[in-house]
């Protein structure tokens, strides 16, 4: 089996719960990364990404001392972090659109809603390490584009007839999903 990113990930997993700081840092490990750092809040993260190399970091939205927002915009500003383009991953207990809204504007790269199902970790982990968006700068944001596949290269798939991009299939061309002479339906 060929390796990929997600096996030599050093990842941080940033979770006041404990029970669920265990049950991502167990899926981390049956993925297979390399190493699976925990920290309780945001302040413990900042001091472990001053010390340590961590390819991505998954944060909780709602913490105490230093919540899941106020790391990652953190992170993102220069002056306080190592690495700035950090990947992040955002867990939620919220549905609500304005939680996804403030973490996508505080510079997550994924938000994931509790409870989190291994795919759907796999596979916002895979996007963010092995086909991140691209980073923008303005004067009032600096983070991955917020735009859905935002910078990322399109194949076609002629046999398939669907049109992948960013490891996702984004339009499909086949008969049972498109009439003749209409575009194609975005996904």
């Amino acid at each position: 089996m060929a390796k990929t990113k997600i096996d030599a990930a050093r990842v941080l997993v940033v979770e006041d719960n404990v029970h669920m700081r265990r049950i991502v840092a167990t899926i981390l490990d049956g993925f297979g990364c390399r190493e699976v750092h925990t920290a309780t809040d945001g302040k413990r993260a900042l001091a472990i990404l001053a010390e340590q190399d961590i390819d991505a970091l998954i944060v909780d939205i709602a913490m105490n001392e230093m919540d899941g927002l106020e790391l990652t915009s953190a992170v993102r500003n220069p002056a306080i972090s190592r690495n700035p383009y950090q990947p992040i991953i955002v867990l939620t207990a919220h549905s609500e659109p304005r939680h996804l809204t403030a973490a996508r504007n505080a510079g997550a790269n994924e938000v994931l809603q509790k409870p989190v199902e291994a795919d759907a970790l796999y596979h916002a982990l895979h996007r963010v390490l092995e086909d991140p968006a691209p980073f923008i700068r303005t004067k009032s944001y600096f983070g991955p584009d917020r735009r859905r596949n935002a910078g990322r290269s399109a194949t076609v798939s002629r046999k398939a007839k669907k049109v992948r991009m960013g490891g996702r299939y984004i339009l499909d061309f086949t008969k049972s999903e498109t009439a003749p002479n209409r575009p194609a339906r975005p996904l």
